[in-house]
């Protein structure tokens, strides 16, 4: 198991020695922080801040092929640090099914605009505990943690705050940290979510 950082600022822009703004090298903007907007749009705003990486989300993207995604961002000077793909389903086979044919397709698109990281939510569990919903998390995504492995891309699990009990069954750090290691994939810690673990 891997735990990747990831760093929110309340203002990214610092002043250097010689009086200007920069940004700091190790600060990608997540595209969903930023106000609905053209995908071209977006990479502007994140290019005009000074940041050199960029955190896109998979919905953001329908419109956009890969191919013109990663020109538009290598246009800009800009990385793609990672990618957003939102919560995997997995409560039940055809949710599973539906959420593994969709990770699949994100972690082409990663992989074509050359974001190294897939950062994501568990999904909701529906009726099972946290146990066996951990378990079929893991057994669901296994298939996708291979591809993600053989594509250089690391899967990413992330803390979802306790506002969206629904949505998933990580919301601790230390939710995280187990269903990672059941499911062979890495943690990404979101503080906004589990800051409370302090």
């Amino acid at each position: 198991m891997t735990v990747l950082g990831k760093c929110w600022y309340f203002n990214p822009r610092q002043w250097s020695s010689d009086g200007l703004r920069t940004v700091h090298p190790n600060l990608s903007i997540n595209l969903l922080s930023l106000e609905p907007a053209a995908f071209y749009k977006q990479v502007e705003v994140v290019a005009q801040t000074g940041a050199t990486a960029i955190t896109p989300d998979i919905a953001q993207l329908d419109d956009v092929s890969a191919a013109q995604a990663a020109r538009l961002i290598g246009d800009a000077r800009l990385q793609a640090a990672a990618l957003t793909h939102r919560a995997f389903g997995f409560a039940n086979a055809a949710e599973a099914q539906a959420a593994r044919e969709r990770l699949a397709r994100s972690i082409e698109y990663a992989a074509a605009i050359g974001a190294k990281t897939i950062v994501m939510t568990s999904g909701g569990r529906g009726a099972l505990n946290w146990g066996d919903a951990a378990k079929r998390f893991a057994e669901a995504i296994a298939p996708c943690a291979a591809l993600a492995r053989q594509a250089g891309i690391t899967l990413g699990i992330e803390p979802t705050s306790h506002l969206y009990a629904d949505a998933s069954i990580a919301h601790r750090l230390s939710d995280c940290t187990a269903l990672a290691e059941l499911a062979d994939i890495s943690v990404v810690i979101d503080l906004f979510a589990c800051w409370t673990d302090a």
